[in-house]
């Protein structure tokens, strides 16, 4: 059998494609597929082109694949998961697939199925781990009401914190004139068109502006690094409500594009923490990850409710 793993996250959707020892054998990647965004149906649309596009280009017939996928929004909510399985059973009729919520996949890469903490801070944020065979979770309510310390949070507390220096609640640092520069404004007052009008006001794009964040940071700029630190004493407490107190130190992997901000993000992250946790890159990727899941539920059937 072969398997494709896919991580299907807010941003993106990876599709790899593995040998059943674990080897990768190709890669390819399509535009994200969350439901929030394109809707059930163009969601397995997506799902079924990026699918087809590895089987077609290796000549395998679909007969001897296991698709796996890992995808955003697949958690407790029952009317999401039910409209979730209805989408994937009408467009994967008589194919042999396994379904999993994306981080429950990030988690089974970053530590080859063994246990840990996965901390995601991309667009959005949350922790899982698993406790005695138990999925926790905390965060990953979403960009209205939660996601702290992910992209979009970091991108909106910097836009708010310039406004604030805008019309002087707060004493103007070179962020302000770097941001503005940047984005060719004249004053603070015209993010307001440029979040709503040049942005659409869209999730992922206000979330790309926390680059700007690292360029100030790394200009030695003092409101950037505070909101880093601010953002790391919200992620960490993700990862204090999943964890359970063990002996030794807690394997806290961490993943997603916040994280390339390095030791701005990841030195007060440790401070928050402390001793009692072990942050580390992931072992594996959340494709990989998915292939575990599924060659595991797959063929023991332990979990049949997520493999048909």
């Amino acid at each position: 059998m072969y398997y494709i793993g896919i991580d299907a996250g807010g941003t993106k959707t990876s599709f790899s494609l593995y040998t059943e020892s674990g080897e990768m054998v190709d890669n390819t990647r399509r535009q994200s597929c969350h439901f929030m965004r394109v809707g059930y149906e163009k969601m397995a649309e997506i799902l079924m082109e990026g699918v087809m596009s590895l089987v077609e280009n290796h000549k395998i017939d679909v007969s001897e694949v296991v698709v796996s996928f890992g995808l955003a929004g697949y958690g407790r909510d029952a009317k999401i998961r039910n409209a979730i399985d209805q989408a994937l059973s009408e467009k994967f009729r008589g194919l042999h697939y396994c379904v999993y919520n994306d981080v429950e996949a990030a988690l089974s890469g970053a530590f080859k199925g063994e246990q840990g903490i996965i901390l995601i801070a991309g667009t959005g944020s949350i922790a899982y781990a698993i406790n005695d065979h138990e999925m926790i979770r905390a965060g990953g309510f979403g960009y209205a009401i939660g996601d702290e310390g992910s992209a979009y949070w970091i991108a909106k507390r910097m836009l708010e914190t310039v406004t604030k220096m805008e019309d002087g609640r707060l004493g103007r640092s070179s962020l302000y004139d770097y941001l503005l520069e940047r984005l060719s404004l004249h004053d603070g007052f015209e993010l307001i068109g440029y979040v709503m009008n040049t942005l659409g006001n869209e999730r992922d794009q206000i979330a790309s502006l926390a680059q700007y964040l690292f360029e100030a940071a790394q200009l030695g700029d003092s409101a950037a690094i505070s909101i880093y630190k601010d953002a790391a004493k919200e992620l960490s407490e993700l990862v204090k409500a999943v964890s359970k107190k063990e002996d030794g130190q807690i394997n806290v992997a961490y993943y997603g594009g916040v994280f390339k901000s390095g030791d701005f993000i990841l030195l007060p992250l440790k401070e928050c923490l402390g001793t009692a946790y072990h942050l580390m890159e992931p072992t594996e990727t959340p494709e990989f990850g998915a292939f575990i899941l599924a060659q595991r539920d797959y063929k023991s059937k332990v979990e049949p409710k997520n493999c048909l």
